[in-house]
C-alpha cells in the first residue's frame, strides 16, 4: 500500500503498530476516569463492570477488529485487480495506508478491556500464595495463542496451497493471497469463543455441600471435572469385577473340576448375589453412612476379597494335578482351599454391593438437574459412564483371560486387586472437587414411604367421596399421576376421618410412594432381558471353547476373550448414540434426550431377542458341523467352525446394552425420590441379580427335566450332545413375552414431575 506521508518520505509498515499503543494510552485514562464512574453509578459495582464483563467486551471489540480488517483487505485486493497489479507484488497499490488505522485502533481498544481484565482476573481469582502463578497463567494464554496461530497458518497453507495449482491464502504474492478469508475465519472463531457460557463464579448449588459441609460453588465443584474422577474409579472397579466374572466358569470347570451345569449354576448364583447386594449397600448409604463413606469402606472390603482370592488360587494350583487324577474324593486341604475361594468370591460380592450403586449415584450427583446445561450433561453422563465401564470390560477380557488361561490364575486374580488399590487412591484424590448431597433432617425416606402404605391399608374402608374431597382440597386432581395408584391417596386421611397432625401423610409423601410403586412393573418386565444378559459369561463362553479359536499358527485366543466384542460394540455405539442419534431424534421429538427412557429400554429388549435368535441359529450350525466332521462323543475335539461365528451374537448383545442397560440406569436413578437414588440404582442392579438367579433356576430345572432316562440334557458336559440352541430359543420366547408386558406398562407410565429428560 501507499505509505507516503509527504514527498520523499515513506513510513515503515511495522510502524503502524504504534497506533495500538497510542490507542491504549488514550483509552485507559478515558476508561478509568470517565467510563468507570458512569458504569459504577449504574451497576453499583466498585469497578463499574465485573472482570469477566470487561474481558467479554474486549473479545467483542476484537471480533469487530477482524471484520474491519477483512473488509479493508477485500478493498485492497479489488484495487490491485482494478489497476492490473495482481501479478506485480512489488508495485505499490494506489490505496493509502491510513485504511489500516481502524483495525490497529480497534485492536488497542480491545486490549484495554480484554488484556487488562485478564491480568486482574488471574491475579484475583487464585489463592493468595499462587498469585505469581496466576499472572503466569494469563501470560500463557498469549503463548498458547501464538502456537495456535502458527498451527492455523500451517494447516491453512497446506490445505489451500495445493488445490489445482492455486495460490494459498498466504501466498508470497499478497495480491493473489486471501488474507481477508483468514480474517473472517478469526472473527468467527472469536465469536464462537465469546458466546461460550461462563458459569457465575459465586453461585451455589442447592442441596449440595463441599467436603467440609460448606455451601458448594457451582463453578468450582462437580460437573465433568469431578465426574471424571468417579468414572475413572468405576472403570478400575469394572476391570477388577470382570477380571473375575468373565472367565469364572473356566476356573470352576478346570482347576475346581465342576460340571458345566454346576459351574453355570455357581456363576449365576454368585453373579445374582453380587447384583442383589447393592440393595443393601444402597440402604446403608442412603440411611446411615452416605455415599462417599460407603464407597471407601466397600472398596476396602473389595480389596481384601480380591487379595484372598488370589491367595486361594495360588494354593489350589498346587493340588490341581492331584485333583484331576482323583475326581471322586477331595482331601481336606483341597476342601479348605475351595472354601477359601468361595469365601473370597462372596467377599468380593459384598464389596461390589456397597461400591456399585453408590459410585454411579455419586457421579450423577455432580450435575445439578435444575440447571438446564447440567441437566443435559447428566443425560450424557450415563452414556459415557457405560462407555467407560464397557471399555474396561473389553480390556479385561482380552488381557486377563489370556493371563488366566496361559500364565497363572493367581496372577490373573492378583492384578484386579492392584487395580482396585489404585482406584481407591484416585477416588480419594477427587475429594475436594465433589458435591455432597445434603441429607435431610426429617424422617427416613424408608419410614415415610412405609407409613404411606400402612396408612392406606388402615384406611381401606374410607369412602371414595372422602378421598375425593381431600384430593380436591390439596389440588391434586388435575395431574395425571394422581390418578394412578389412587388407593394410596387414602393415606392423606387419618384412620378416624380427621386430619390430625402426625397421623396424616403429606401429598409429597404419597407421591414418593406412588413413584416406587409405578416402577415395580418396569422392574419385573425387565427380568427377561436380565436372563439373556446372564448367558454372556456362561454358555456363550463354553460355546467358544469348542470352536476353532486359532488366530495364526500356534496362537489361540481364550474363549472368554470373545466377550470383548460386547465392550467394543458399546464403545463404538455410545458416541454414535450420544453425538449423532440423540441430536437427530431431538430435532423430531423436541426432547432433550432424543427419546424417553422407556423407549430406549424397549429398543434394547428388541435387540436382545434378535441376539438370542442369532445365537440359536449359530449353535444349530455348530452342532451340525460337529456331527458332520467329528464323532459327537469327542467333546475335546475342536469343531471345524471358526469362533468368529459367535461375533454377531456378542455385538447384538452390546447393542442391546447401549439401549437397555443405560436406559435402566438412568430410569431408576431419575424416577425414585431424590434421597433414594442409591437405592434406585440398587434396584437396577437387582434386576441383573434376580435375572442371574432365574437363569440358574432355569438351568437346574431344564437340566433335571431333560437329563433323565439316560438322555443327555440340554446342558450336557459334552456340548456336542447338548442342545443350547433349544435353550436360546426358549430365552427368545421369554424375552418376547417380557417385552410385550413391558410395552403394556410403559404406555401408561407417567414420569415424575421433576423429570426433564
Amino acid at each position: 500500500m501507499d505509505r507516503t506521508i509527504f514527498t520523499g518520505f515513506e513510513i515503515p509498515a511495522a510502524s503502524l503498530q504504534s497506533l495500538i499503543g497510542l490507542a491504549i494510552v488514550l483509552t485507559i485514562p478515558t476508561y478509568d476516569r470517565i467510563f468507570v464512574p458512569i458504569a459504577r453509578a449504574i451497576t453499583r459495582k466498585p469497578s463499574g463492570i465485573t472482570m469477566l464483563q470487561r474481558i467479554g467486551t474486549g473479545m467483542l471489540l476484537s471480533v469487530i477488529c477482524m471484520v474491519v480488517a477483512a473488509l479493508v483487505e477485500k478493498k485492497r485486493l479489488e484495487t490491485a485487480q482494478e489497476y492490473g497489479l495482481v501479478d506485480m507484488p512489488n508495485v505499490t497499490i494506489p490505496m493509502g495506508i491510513l485504511w489500516l488505522v481502524p483495525p490497529y485502533v480497534l485492536s488497542g481498544i480491545a486490549d484495554v478491556f480484554a488484556l487488562v481484565g485478564l491480568q486482574e482476573f488471574f491475579y484475583d481469582q487464585v489463592p493468595i500464595e499462587l498469585r505469581s502463578v496466576g499472572v503466569a497463567l494469563y501470560l500463557s494464554i498469549l503463548g498458547v495463542g501464538s502456537f495456535l496461530s502458527s498451527f492455523l497458518v500451517s494447516a491453512i497453507e497446506a490445505a489451500t496451497g495445493g488445490i489445482d495449482g492455486q495460490a494459498s491464502w498466504f501466498a508470497d504474492n499478497v495480491n493473489r493471497a486471501h488474507l481477508d478469508y483468514f480474517y473472517w475465519l478469526l472473527a468467527g472463531l472469536k465469536m464462537a469463543i465469546s458466546t461460550v457460557d461462563t458459569p457465575p463464579l459465586f453461585h451455589t448449588v442447592d442441596g449440595a455441600v463441599d467436603f467440609k459441609g460448606r455451601p458448594v460453588l457451582r463453578y468450582d465443584s462437580g460437573r465433568w471435572r469431578a465426574a471424571s474422577f468417579i468414572i475413572g474409579v468405576e472403570v478400575a472397579e469394572r476391570f477388577a469385577y470382570y477380571g473375575i466374572s468373565c472367565n469364572l466358569i473356566t476356573y470352576l470347570t478346570g482347576p475346581l473340576g465342576q460340571s458345566t451345569a454346576t459351574a453355570a449354576e455357581n456363576v449365576n448364583a454368585w453373579s445374582g448375589t453380587s447384583q442383589l447386594l447393592p440393595l443393601l449397600g444402597a440402604f446403608v448409604a442412603d440411611s446411615f453412612l452416605g455415599r462417599y463413606r460407603t464407597i471407601v469402606f466397600a472398596s476396602l472390603i473389595y480389596i481384601l476379597g480380591l487379595g484372598l482370592l488370589s491367595v486361594s488360587a495360588m494354593l489350589s494350583s498346587t493340588s490341581t494335578s492331584d485333583y484331576v487324577r482323583i475326581k471322586t474324593t477331595l482331601d481336606s486341604s483341597h476342601e479348605l482351599q475351595t472354601i477359601l475361594f468361595f469365601f473370597s468370591l462372596y467377599l468380593v460380592a459384598i464389596g461390589q454391593g456397597g461400591h456399585k450403586p453408590c459410585v454411579q449415584a455419586f457421579g450423577a450427583d455432580q450435575f445439578d438437574g435444575q440447571d438446564p446445561e447440567e441437566c443435559k450433561a447428566k443425560s450424557s453422563f450415563f452414556n459415557w459412564w457405560y462407555f467407560g465401564v464397557c471399555g474396561a470390560a473389553a480390556v479385561t477380557v482380552l488381557v486377563l483371560s489370556y493371563i488366566q488361561d496361559n500364565l497363572s490364575w493367581s496372577l490373573g486374580f492378583g492384578i484386579p486387586c492392584i487395580v482396585m488399590v489404585v482406584a481407591l487412591g484416585i477416588f480419594l484424590l477427587g475429594t475436594r472437587t465433589y458435591r455432597y448431597s445434603v441429607k435431610g433432617h426429617g424422617k427416613s425416606p424408608f419410614l415415610r414411604i412405609g407409613r404411606v402404605f400402612v396408612n392406606a391399608v388402615r384406611n381401606w374402608r374410607t369412602s371414595p367421596s372422602a378421598i375425593a374431597i381431600e384430593e380436591e382440597a390439596l389440588g391434586i386432581l388435575p395431574h395425571r399421576s394422581s390418578g394412578q395408584c389412587r388407593f394410596l391417596n387414602k393415606a392423606l386421611l387419618s384412620p378416624h376421618g380427621s386430619n390430625e397432625e402426625g397421623e396424616v401423610c403429606t401429598f409429597s409423601e404419597v407421591e414418593e410412594a406412588k413413584a416406587i410403586l409405578r416402577i415395580a412393573p418396569i422392574w419385573v418386565t425387565s427380568l427377561g432381558y436380565a436372563i439373556v444378559f446372564a448367558q454372556i459369561s456362561t454358555f456363550f463362553t463354553k460355546q467358544g471353547a469348542t470352536m476353532d479359536r486359532t488366530i495364526f499358527p500356534g496362537f489361540e485366543i481364550p474363549a472368554a476373550s470373545l466377550q470383548c466384542f460386547v465392550g467394543l460394540s458399546i464403545i463404538i455405539l455410545i458416541p454414535i448414540y450420544d453425538r449423532i442419534f440423540v441430536p437427530i431424534a431431538r430435532a423430531f421429538t423436541r426432547k432433550p434426550a432424543g427419546i424417553t427412557m422407556l423407549q430406549r429400554i424397549g429398543t434394547g429388549m428388541i435387540f436382545s431377542i434378535i441376539c438370542m435368535v442369532v445365537a440359536a441359529l449359530v449353535e444349530k450350525k455348530r452342532l451340525k458341523t460337529a456331527q458332520e466332521y467329528w464323532p459327537v462323543n469327542m467333546p475335546d475335539a475342536t469343531a471345524l467352525m471358526s469362533v468368529w461365528w459367535l461375533v454377531p451374537q456378542y455385538v447384538l448383545s452390546g447393542t442391546a446394552d447401549v439401549f437397555t442397560m443405560v436406559g435402566l440406569q438412568e430410569f431408576f436413578y431419575d424416577q425414585v425420590p431424590m434421597e433414594l437414588r442409591s437405592v434406585g440404582l440398587g434396584l437396577y442392579l437387582s434386576i441383573l441379580g434376580v435375572g442371574s438367579f432365574l437363569s440358574s433356576f432355569l438351568v437346574s430345572v431344564i437340566d433335571e427335566a431333560t437329563g433323565g432316562d439316560g438322555q443327555d440334557s440340554w446342558f450336557a458336559d459334552n456340548l456336542n450332545r447338548a442342545h443350547l440352541d433349544y435353550f436360546y430359543w426358549l430365552l427368545a420366547g421369554i424375552n418376547g413375552a417380557a417385552l410385550a408386558a413391558f410395552l403394556y406398562f410403559a404406555r401408561s407410565y407417567i414420569y415424575n414431575r421433576r423429570v426433564t429428560i
